[in-house]
Order: C-alpha cells, then structure tokens, then sequence
C-alpha cells in the first residue's frame, strides 16, 4: 500500500510561518538544519511554552513532534506530542496537520482502522477561521483514508466514514473520488438501491468531470434499475464535452451546452453547461475581458454551486490574460509578453490561441524560446511535423537540451520515421548517459525497429542506474514475449509487478501472465 506522508507540512509550511520572526524560532531552525536535534525540540518547545498564544505555537509544537518522529524515530513520543497539540490549539490548521501525521503512526504499527480515524479528523478540519488546507493536501489526505479503508475490507464501516466527510468536502476531484468510493463500498454491503442513488446523483452534480465516463461503464446498468428516468443522453454527452474542448470540437460542445441550457432551467447540469459555454466561446474566438465578466457574473449567480469554486480557478487565468492583453495594447509588437501569453495558454490548453502568440515572437530573432513553445504546442495538438519543425529549430542554438530530443524523437515514431527517432534519441543518450530514461527512450526506438539485443541490453542499462525506474521492467516482458522466450518474459513481468503493484501497466502485466502461466 501506498503511504502517504505529510512531511511537506514540516518542511515548507513551517519554514514559511517562522521565516522574518523571533530569535527563539530562528535558533530551532537553525538546529535542525545543522542536525542538533535534540536542541531544535527543545527550543520549538520553549517557545510555545513561552508563547502559547503566539500564532507561531502551534507551529512550533508541530515541528517538535515532527522530528521526534522522523529523525529520532521516537513514534511514541512523536504521538503524545502531536495529541498535546491538538488538545491545545484544536482550532487550527496545525491540529489537521497533527491527525494526518498520527494517522501515519497509526500505520506503522498496522493499526488501520486508527489510521482511518485520525485522516477523517484531519479531513473534518480542512478548513476553519482563517485557513483553508490546499488541494493537494485534501487529495493526499484523502487518498491515505481510502487506501486504509481498503484493506480493512469492512464496507459498513468505510460508508459510515464517507457520509461523515460528505459535509466536509469541497467541492472537487476529491469530493468525487470519495463519493465513487462510497458507492462502491454501498455494493460491497449489498445495499445496490442507495449505491444507484449515490452515483445518480454524482453524474448529475459533477457530470463534466472525467471520472463519470467510467461511473457510467461500469455502474449505467445499475442506476437504470432504480431510476428509469435518469436522463442518460443528457449526463452522457455532458461527461464527453471535456473531451471535445480539448480536441477542438468546439461546434459540437456549443451544440451540447446550447442544447443543456435549453433542456434545463436549473440544476447542476444547466450549471455545468453553462460554465463550459463560457469557455467554448472564448476558444471560439471570444475575449478574455469579456470571459472574466462572464465568469464572475456566473459566482455571484450560483454562489452555492459545485461549480462556482471551478469558476473560480478560471477567473484567476483569465485576469492574467486581460493584465497581459493591457500591455500588450501599449505595445503590440512586446515579443516577451507574446511568449508568456503563449507559455500561460498553453498550461490552460487554449492551444490554438497559444499557436498564434508563440509565432508572433519568432519574429524577434533572439526569441528561441518562441519555437519552444511552438514546439510544444505542436506536441499538445499532435501536429508531429509542425512539433519536429519549431524543436529543430530551437536546438540549433540550444544543442544541449537532452528532453527535447527525447520530445523531437517521439514525433519522429509518430510520423513513422524510426531512423530519425533513433538519431534524436542518441543525442538524448549522449547528453545524459546517467539518466535512465534516456536508455529507455533509446530502448523502445530500437524495440520498434526489431533490434531486440540491442533494446535488451539498454533497458537493462536503465534498470542499472535506477533499479526503481519501473518500465524497463514491463518492456523487458514485452520484448521476450515476442519473442517467444516465455520464462524470460514471466521473470521481468513478475519483478514489474513487484516493484509497482498499482502501476499503469500492471493490469496488462497481469494478463501476460495469465496467458504464459496457460501455455
């Protein structure tokens, strides 16, 4: 199992809440950094004791446990520490941050179902006066107590602690995740009737979000047994719009939203469409000025929504366009600002908007970065030609830039060119002979061109550098499958599946193994 560890609490959050403040503090930071640890617990103990209502407290408390526990491996005593924090200050964000890491103590010693509960506490205080825990801490968090629920293989239970976090999670990946997880468990109990009731109402709230493709293939058969009036047509071409918008089927998605906001008069699928609305026509050509205000009049309308915390994210992008779109109405010809208006597109995939300000700066001959970012925009809208185009041009006067290589080598095995692939890859490998990926990149080249001793032994060069560098193991199975060298392919397909149990491509492991062990 995967465990999840909130060390990052330790290192960023409270290097940054004790950064510009007392000397007290300083010296305690200054005594982990130099390894004098018993000091640093000492001194972050003697300020809180000294300062229990300094907002920095808490602070402290939770670094003084935190390195009992991860540098003198003192568990026990990390946990009556981190139980006094709590007791002291159960208002604070330190005190969710102090049941994450007791729920990790809990899985040491294999106590899951303690494990559970103390994620569930940390969960139920994400948020509170004058905090907010970020997202990623609410998915770690998360997936730390859906993995330990797993295992106890207790559905009861698991349900139980899933409605409990209901009321606490934001609106989000997480949220989705969770209530999947509730689902499955409601059938693992045998209740199918409110398992059919949890995913209907999941598909209606987050219909757009990419889960529910796979909540419909694998639950619509359930769902129509209890709600045989679940409109199926509509949750369905809604949980394919994202794709659409991303592969540029921009009519299509405007006669999808077009046809939900007509169909609807409220609900979270009229939300939904009409947030995707918002983007679809900027993509088709619309402002950001015009898209900002079209977002920000959706927040104050549907407040409440599920979706108005996504709005939300979008109106921060869109008032760094509409800032950079100022200055560029002062000077239009500013190559710099084109480039970081293509780098910000780019990351939001808008990749045709993207397209038309990177190729505005190469204009400038000492912009390169331009063509990089042409490059990978090319890479993102699968134009391999274009891509080996503007990267080419890029290494010209960056010839050292090995990952660009290993991106020029991949579109030369698109566009079927295997010669220029395996060049491109070289480069990659002689500029970064210690990195593993670089034989595994050169590897799969020569794999593809059926010099199978030649794969072999570089993907078992990559497996030298990095033993933990999971891939090669897989393609090493692949490869003495094909040809027919079975035991060979078991051995590397099994030591794939022991170093990465839950890996993308342990499913397919799986059924090599099954169809070699039937031979």
């Amino acid at each position: 199992m995967r465990r999840v560890r909130f060390i990052f609490a330790f290192v960023l959050l409270a290097a940054l809440a004790i950064a510009d403040t007392i000397d007290p503090l300083q010296q305690a930071w200054d005594h982990t950094w130099q390894g004098d640890f018993d000091k640093a617990i000492a001194s972050y103990q003697a300020f809180a004791k000294q300062n229990a209502d300094h907002e920095y407290a808490p602070v402290a408390l939770f670094n003084a446990a935190s390195i009992k526990m991860d540098e003198l491996g003192d568990a026990k005593g990390a946990q009556k520490d981190f139980e006094k924090l709590i007791d002291k200050y159960p208002g604070s964000k330190w005190a969710a941050e102090a049941y994450c890491r007791l729920g990790e103590i809990a899985l040491e010693r294999s106590d899951r179902k303690a494990a559970v509960q103390y994620f569930q506490n940390g969960l139920k205080r994400l948020s509170g006066e004058n905090y907010r825990m970020p997202d990623f801490w609410v998915n770690q968090a998360v997936e730390a107590c859906q993995s330990s629920l797993a295992e106890l293989h207790d559905p009861v239970f698991e349900i139980a602690v899933y409605q409990d976090l209901a009321q606490f999670m934001p609106p989000g990946e997480a949220a989705v995740n969770m209530v999947i997880a509730l689902g499955e468990a409601q059938i693992a109990a045998s209740n199918e009737q409110d398992a059919a009731a949890t995913f209907a109402d999941l598909m209606l709230t987050y219909s757009t979000f990419p889960q529910i493709g796979q909540v419909i293939a694998a639950h619509k058969d359930l769902v129509s047994q209890y709600h045989a009036d679940f409109p199926w047509e509509d949750v369905e071409r809604m949980s394919g719009l994202m794709t659409m918008i991303r592969q540029e089927q921009l009519t299509e998605a405007m006669d999808v939203v077009k046809a939900i906001e007509q169909k609807y008069p409220d609900g979270s699928l009229m939300e939904a469409a009409k947030l995707a609305k918002i983007i679809v026509q900027l993509k088709m050509g619309g402002d950001f000025e015009t898209a900002l205000d079209d977002l920000e009049f959706f927040i104050s309308k549907y407040a409440e929504s599920v979706w108005a915390p996504l709005a939300g994210e979008q109106t921060e992008f869109m008032d760094q366009m509409v800032r950079l779109e100022d200055r560029l109405k002062l000077n239009p010809d500013d190559y710099g600002t084109h480039v970081e208006m293509g780098w910000t597109l780019l990351r939001q995939r808008y990749n045709r908007q993207a397209e038309e300000h990177f190729g505005f700066a190469t204009a400038d001959p000492d912009n390169d970065i331009a063509y990089l970012g042409l490059g990978y925009t090319y890479l993102r809208m699968q134009d391999n030609e274009k891509c080996v185009e503007a990267f080419s041009t890029y290494l010209k006067n960056h010839p050292d830039e090995g990952d660009v290589y290993n991106r020029v080598g991949y579109a030369y095995i698109q566009l079927g060119n295997l010669e220029k692939a395996l060049e491109a890859f070289e480069h990659y490998k002689d500029l970064e002979p210690d990195n593993p990926n670089t034989h595994d990149s050169y590897a799969e080249c020569l794999m593809n061109l059926e010099r199978y001793d030649e794969a072999i032994a570089s993907y078992q060069r990559a497996i030298e550098i990095n033993p933990d560098f999971t891939n090669p193991y897989f393609m090493l199975g692949q490869i003495y499958n094909t040809l027919e060298n079975f035991d060979e392919a078991l051995n590397w397909y099994q030591q794939y599946l022991e170093k990465d149990p839950a890996g993308f491509q342990s499913a397919t492991a799986q059924e090599r193994i099954d169809e070699i062990s039937q031979k």
